[in-house]
């Protein structure tokens, strides 16, 4: 009898050994770093489940208990930097934490792009004038090396937990850490010979399932915090700012593309938001000298902070250029609400420089369905404020964006 008992509870030892190997074994394949504020909110009550967004090449994908913290519209200067007439950039100037305490990164406001791409602090080819990230941070995620591309801009990275410094709170979000860079080609300012490649806070929701997509920095950030999911940047001169959360604003709304429409252009396995699309009812080119004259546009149009210039499909480049003639004078591009209400988002062709840079064509749109397809960039957005709201308008319609200038 004796025997059994030690047999018994021997048993239980071991099975208990083995539980606990599995646990810890199971732990180190598959690590998850979880900062203070996020430990903190997984016991907290109340909470709802959030599936966290992981790149596809990483395992990391989990669910995870996070409750949101209540908090106000958070604001952050925008820095604009012009050339001849063309409005390049906006500049945010945002904080992450660190171990050794936090760093300022200047960083672009893209409309057309989801993740927060940071320099490393080695990385090459990297415009890092701006502030990096060090590269010897804890929080580096096994397994989420990827190329990061961006136009003619290409990173080589990983993936990093960070805290990002929101108001009085630090918010717990991945970024992409860029460990180098294609090397730049054409001429760059001689203070910034890398000039290409700086950092991109994109402000796109996740385009796709989180098991299959990168990161979505602003996803992250709404998933942590109780504010109204809103994006609005003020572009009015001397005021320039991005605030996110706020539902202080008025002008024409305007619905993106309804999710049928995204799939009858782009297929099924576009489930989301592939942009901030709306649709455009056409262009008009007043000349300084003479009468307007109609510009025939593609119907859709993407609206992109991060680049400066209008893209088009080739056919409707050479007609915009032909109508244009060289001349000076206000292009105008028209946008209309359903219920007939009209905003404009216009730029001025001042001088030659404008007038040969302002659009360029794109092979890609020349071919369906993209050839449906334009962008608009933040040249056009100078003294409008665009305010971009995630709160559906229907089943059907992810959002909008309502504009004021």
């Amino acid at each position: 009898m004796k025997n059994i008992y030690y047999f018994l509870i021997g048993s239980i030892i071991v099975i208990f050994i083995i539980i606990l190997f599995y646990r810890f074994n199971r732990r180190r394949q598959n690590p998850e770093i979880i900062s203070n504020d996020l430990a903190i909110a997984l016991a907290l009550p109340g909470s709802r489940k959030v599936r966290l967004h992981t790149p596809s090449l990483s395992k990391r994908s989990t669910i995870v208990r996070i409750a949101k913290v209540s908090s106000d519209p958070v604001s952050f200067t925008l820095t604009m930097a012009f050339q001849e007439g063309l409005t390049l950039t906006s500049w945010l100037h945002l904080k992450l934490q660190t171990t050794k305490g936090p760093v300022t990164i200047r960083t672009a406001a893209d409309t057309g792009s989801q993740k927060l791409l940071v320099p490393t602090s080695t990385c090459q080819n990297c415009d890092a004038t701006g502030g990096t990230w060090p590269e010897d941070e804890p929080g580096k995620i096994s397994g989420a090396e990827q190329n990061f591309n961006y136009g003619s801009a290409k990173f080589k990275g990983a993936y990093w937990t960070a805290g990002f410094i929101f108001g009085q709170q630090t918010v717990p979000i991945e970024i992409a850490g860029a460990e180098s860079a294609t090397p730049c080609s054409g001429q760059m300012p001689p203070n910034r010979p890398n000039a290409c490649n700086p950092s991109i806070c994109g402000l796109l929701p996740l385009q796709g399932p989180a098991t299959s997509n990168d990161p979505s920095f602003i996803d992250e950030l709404l998933g942590h915090v109780d504010i109204p999911p809103t994006i609005q940047l003020d572009y009015t001169k001397g005021k320039e700012k991005m605030t996110i959360g706020t539902l202080d604003f008025s002008g024409i709304k305007l619905p993106f593309l309804s999710i049928s429409e995204v799939h009858s252009l782009f297929g099924q396995h576009v489930p989301r938001i592939p942009y901030y699309i709306v649709k455009n009812t056409g262009g008009t080119f007043y000349p300084d000298q003479g009468d307007p004259v109609a510009i025939k546009l593609p119907p859709y149009t993407i609206l992109d902070s991060g680049t400066s210039i209008s893209v088009v499909p080739s056919s409707y480049h050479n007609g915009a250029m032909n109508n244009i003639g060289g001349k000076t004078g206000v292009l105008t591009i028209k946008f209309t609400d359903p219920q007939g209400n009209n905003v404009d988002l216009s730029l001025r062709l001042g001088n030659q420089f404008v007038i040969n840079n302002f659009m360029q064509p794109l092979k890609m749109f020349d071919n369906p369905p993209f050839n449906q397809l334009m962008i608009v960039g933040l040249s056009f957005m100078a003294d409008s404020i665009l305010t971009f709201s995630l709160i559906p308008e229907s089943s059907d319609v992810p959002g909008s964006v309502t504009i004021s200038n």
